[in-house]
């Protein structure tokens, strides 16, 4: 299959073809290609790609900034909510406060109250105890000086029986002195009286 020392020559060169594509002029192929891809021009279908990629970047913008105003109306919404929990929470401790408050003024007032009846109590016990103590000591000392007046009134008839008996005895005595008379030593008759029995009258004639 040799001859003359040279091998087997392709039929088609492609060296000399320039790849075989176009006659050495494929790359025009390419920067067309470039230019439909890219939009250059592209007889209208550039803006049309231009216009797709602008809308859906608009979509994109338009979704994120509902999805913005979404997050903002929710982040709004739940911080009236927690602003209103807290409100009212405040509200209900002022209240509760207020509650607790009045009802230390109250358990004080009502405090205050026994404390000044049991004053008023202890007042008028001491009083009506000084009053009863006081009339007590005034009955004792009526009693006293009337039992002295009476101690004094027989002292005194005492004295005046005492004095009345000396004189008695020192009258006596003066009248013995000055005018004696005799004296039994026994107890006898009087020898004025006699006794008769013989004439049957049983009784006692004077002489």
């Amino acid at each position: 299959m040799m001859e003359n020392g040279m091998g087997i020559q392709p039929t088609y060169n492609l060296a000399e073809r320039n790849d075989g594509f176009g006659d050495g002029g494929g790359w025009w192929i390419w920067i067309l290609l470039i230019f439909v891809l890219f939009g250059y021009g592209g007889y209208g279908n550039g803006n049309l790609t231009n216009d797709s990629l602008l809308n859906e970047e608009f979509i994109k913008r338009d979704i994120f900034n509902t999805n913005t105003n979404v997050s903002q109306t929710g982040c709004q919404t739940q911080r009236d909510v927690l602003e209103s929990r807290y409100t009212n929470q405040l509200g209900l401790q002022n209240l509760q406060a207020q509650q607790q408050e009045c009802c230390c003024n109250t358990q004080r007032a009502i405090d205050n109250v026994n404390a000044q009846s049991f004053k008023n109590t202890c007042d008028i016990t001491t009083a009506i105890h000084s009053e009863g103590e006081a009339t007590r000591a005034l009955i004792n000392a009526n009693t006293m000086q009337e039992l002295r007046d009476r101690l004094a009134d027989r002292d005194r008839d005492l004295l005046t029986a005492n004095f009345q008996l000396s004189q008695q005895a020192q009258s006596a005595n003066i009248i013995n002195t000055l005018q004696p008379t005799p004296k039994p030593a026994y107890i006898t008759c009087s020898p004025y009286y006699a006794y008769n029995n013989g004439c049957g009258c049983n009784g006692y004639n004077n002489l």
